[in-house]
């Protein structure tokens, strides 16, 4: 798409806009509140409409005597839930933990994709390597997931990922491509693993 739109990015910018939009209406009737969210704002009601729906787009029935009741029970409304948040530390612990490794995943992650045009290549084939990544990535990522724990799932894949940055970098010196021709294309192939790997991080 990028190659046959190249000579306008105004064309570009309209066409990715437009379908992500598209899909995303098409979407909207399929897409339903959180039920316990719901029930944390004491719409009880709507919670078990929802809740209904979910049921009966799986084939199932809602027991007859199911009732609801708050999540959060003998919470106290005059403290808010941000400054209960703060006060518990293994919460604290745990946010602060998943928004490093986020910033991590995510600055490695668009700093490759960003890098491409650096890379020794056409442009369009290394963006065109990377999104044909996605596909094993998928079905490895659901695999993987299937029979592994997340946790060292997510530690392997971004120490996978580190080496792999690593050794971009070392492939990429002068005199390295100097001394082994063959270079650039591990190096294509090392970061298409990263974007791989990252992708399902």
């Amino acid at each position: 798409m990028g190659y046959l739109e190249r000579k306008s990015w105004r064309n570009l910018y309209r066409i990715t806009s437009l379908l992500p939009l598209g899909y995303a209406v098409f979407l909207l009737p399929f897409a339903y509140e959180s039920p316990r969210w719901l029930l944390v704002k004491g719409r009880n009601k709507e919670a078990m409409v929802v809740l209904k729906k979910l049921a009966r787009r799986n084939g199932k029935q809602l027991p007859a005597d199911l009732s609801l009741v708050d999540p959060i029970q003998g919470r106290d409304d005059q403290t808010s839930s941000s400054e209960n948040f703060w006060r518990t530390k293994w919460a604290v612990k745990r946010i602060v933990m998943v928004m490093m490794a986020g910033f991590g995943t995510g600055f490695v992650y668009y700093g490759i994709q960003l890098n491409a045009e650096n890379l020794n290549f056409n442009l369009y084939l290394t963006v065109a390597v990377n999104a044909l990544m996605e596909f094993p990535a998928v079905f490895i990522g659901s695999f993987l997931l299937g029979v592994m724990n997340r946790r060292p799932l997510f530690s392997n894949s971004s120490y996978l990922a580190g080496i792999s940055c690593l050794l971009c970098a070392v492939l990429s010196l002068h005199r390295v491509t100097k001394a082994m021709p063959v270079a650039k294309w591990l190096q294509l192939a090392v970061e298409a693993v990263v974007h791989g790997v990252l992708d399902r991080v």
